[in-house]
């Protein structure tokens, strides 16, 4: 939708569109609306926690300043949001069925006025793969109409099993045929055939052996002229013999305890146990969730689902907000939540087992409390103050918040963090650049941070409380000077030495297994200057107050044919400055360095999972490849990562983080 819809359509029509960064909405959710309110918006739309982040996150008082009169189309998979007060109408939303498969849409529109359709059917109908409408609550499935076939487009409601058409009134996977369904995957010409090339049986009705058809893996059925959307044929439970859609358990769990739970974060599937497939829920708690009711919690969904549906769960798993793995537009990826229980990376707060109850080890283990450091009362100021946001945000108590635990690992997702940086820069009236928060601080780092941290934007809404900082620039990166030595000489060397002593003290990511005798330290300056005196490498140094506090090592490619590209080796920074926005500071200046030797594209490798991958890949560095056995450390041995970067987008990209 994003693409096609809002991009390449205002360009197709010659009509006037307006870009806002996913950042600055995610920062400030309320820009969104007022953009549509001032530019008099008439299309527009996101996914569906959007507007859940709307409601949320916006004021009364901040709404009563919006006009969503002019708003005539909603695209959005969620459900009506509370704006009638500012003029925003039902009439607005715009249900649609559409896949990338199919560029882009396939149904969607309603009568012009009428709104949303929305109808009740029998849940237990439709786990035969019967429709029968019924008004009734109880007993029954809201589902909301996806408008009808566009122009050109083809629907047919087939049974999977057999490839013949459904009959009226039964469910069946949506296949479609139409001049926007795509040729087929990308050099993929087994699984172009098998989705792309579908035929109806030769033997059934509806237009026997009639082809090709895009198959979608979606299950539905034709309703009063119009689609509605059942689940997904890979996610249909079978459980003794009986289907049940896994949308239907998950809103029966997240109805059990409404304001505990979080609507929309719920996944089930089967596992195979002792022979029989048994259903597990996982589901996610509200931010700020009492740990204490989460066992009776569990217990009230698993009778709820039982009493519902006749099943008996094996398990229910309660997650921390943010944890459930979705898609990108925040579509629940149920595979994927099951590969993760199997394999026991499902980070649960709670496991409700049967009858028993034992709640995750780790959130039992007492967390230590401040350090108070008579010689830093405003970082354990700071901290203090930085508790109650993250605890805003995690489903931790503020008192067990340990500042030297890496916050990352509480279970932030990307959308929580960003939230938390707008959080942070409300309070403190100090913008942490978002690179430091995804790469994983601790609450001390960030309190460090925070002394030297640019004065954030006037829109940030800065509380009474927060810090006069006046147009102050960041100091510590301000400081530092850069430069790109042709050897090693003798004022260099002690000072590279004192400085990788200091890296190795708490990072063996950077190619040693540890810390360096003397002797091992000299051998790699040594190294390091025969590169230098060879042109080999290149070697980019930070300075601080008389030391070193930086080095990365640009090694342009050798090849003829590869002569624009290169490679970043061991980019280290200092322990100590970790949060002072470094990285994209030396960036600016690997990027001037790879315009003047001619290097358009950049590579890195080092560890999945590093706070170095996090760092690089919050620039804009992209995945291309993964090595199993990359590194051994002693016993252990870990996984690669490969990146790279165009430089004229990392220009851009250091600009913004900068």
């Amino acid at each position: 939708m994003g693409l096609i819809g809002t991009v390449l359509h205002p360009l197709y029509l010659g009509v006037a569109g307006h870009l806002m960064s996913p950042l600055s909405f995610l920062q400030r959710p309320l820009r969104w609306l007022q953009a549509i309110t001032r530019f008099r918006g008439g299309y527009s739309g996101g996914p569906s926690f959007a507007f859940e982040l709307c409601v949320r996150r916006i004021s009364a008082a901040e709404r009563r300043e919006l006009d969503l009169s002019t708003w005539k189309m909603a695209f959005c998979g969620a459900e009506p949001v509370r704006f009638a007060d500012c003029g925003f109408r039902r009439e607005a939303f715009h249900p649609t069925y559409g896949l990338a498969e199919s560029t882009l849409i396939v149904s969607g529109g309603h009568s012009q006025g009428a709104g949303p359709k929305v109808r009740r059917f029998s849940a237990a109908a439709l786990g035969r793969g019967e429709v029968v409408a019924d008004a009734a609550e109880a007993g029954t499935r809201a589902l909301v109409g996806c408008g009808s076939p566009i122009d050109g487009a083809e629907l047919r409601i087939v049974d999977p099993s057999t490839r013949a058409v459904a009959g009226p009134g039964r469910v069946g996977e949506i296949w479609v045929r139409g001049p926007s369904v795509a040729q087929g995957y990308f050099h993929c010409p087994e699984d172009s055939a098998r989705v792309f090339g579908a035929r109806l049986a030769a033997d059934g009705p509806g237009g026997a052996g009639d082809g090709p058809f895009l198959r979608t893996g979606d299950l539905g059925f034709l309703w009063e002229g119009e689609l509605f959307f059942a689940g997904r044929i890979k996610d249909l439970l079978i459980v003794r013999g009986k289907k049940h859609f896994p949308q239907d358990l998950e809103a029966t769990v997240e109805r059990a305890q409404p304001e505990l739970f979080r609507p929309g974060c719920a996944a089930a599937f089967s596992v195979e146990i002792d022979g029989e497939d048994r259903v597990v829920v996982v589901q996610e708690v509200q931010r700020g969730a009492d740990p204490a009711r989460l066992d009776r919690a569990a217990a009230e969904a698993a009778q709820a689902v039982f009493d519902d549906h006749g099943i008996g769960l094996h398990a229910v798993v309660l997650i921390a907000a943010g944890e459930l793995p979705k898609t990108s537009s925040g579509k629940v990826q149920r595979h994927a939540a099951r590969e993760q229980y199997l394999a026991g990376r499902l980070p649960a707060l709670l496991t409700a087992a049967g009858a028993a109850v034992s709640p995750a080890a780790a959130r039992d283990a007492d967390l230590p409390a401040v350090a108070r450091d008579a010689s830093q009362p405003e970082v354990a100021a700071r901290i203090d103050r930085l508790r109650p946001l993250l605890a805003a945000h995690i489903s931790v108590e503020t008192a067990r918040l340990d500042p030297e635990r890496p916050i990352s690992s509480y279970g932030l997702d990307s959308l929580s963090t960003v939230e938390l940086q707008a959080d942070i820069a409300a309070a403190f009236g100090a913008e942490i650049p978002i690179a430091i928060l995804l790469s994983g601080p601790s609450l001390r780092e960030l309190a460090i941070a925070l002394a030297d941290a640019p004065v954030a934007r006037s829109d940030a809404r800065p509380g009474p409380a927060a810090d006069a900082r006046g147009d102050v620039a960041d100091a510590t990166v301000g400081r530092v000077t850069w430069s790109w030595p042709a050897r090693v000489d003798a004022e260099l060397r002690p000072q590279l030495i004192a400085f990788l002593d200091r890296v190795l003290a708490v990072d063996d990511a950077v190619g040693f297994p540890g810390r360096l005798s003397p002797a091992e330290a000299d051998q790699v300056i040594d190294a390091l200057d025969r590169d230098l005196l060879h042109r080999r490498c290149q070697v980019l140094v930070a300075r601080l107050d008389g030391g070193v506090v930086g080095q990365c090592t640009l090694v342009p490619s050798g090849s003829p044919n590869n002569r624009h590209i290169g490679s970043i080796v061991r980019a280290m920074i200092d322990p100590d400055l970790r949060t002072a926005n470094l990285l994209p500071a030396a960036c600016s200046h690997i990027v001037e360095r790879c315009r003047s030797l001619g290097v358009e594209l950049l590579c890195i490798d080092t560890r999945v999972g590093s706070r170095a991958a996090r760092l690089w890949q919050a620039l804009g560095f992209r995945e291309y490849g993964r090595l199993p056995d990359y590194s051994r450390v002693g016993a252990a041995r870990y996984e690669g990562l490969y990146l790279y970067h165009r430089v004229d987008e990392l220009a851009r990209a250091v600009a913004a983080a900068r």
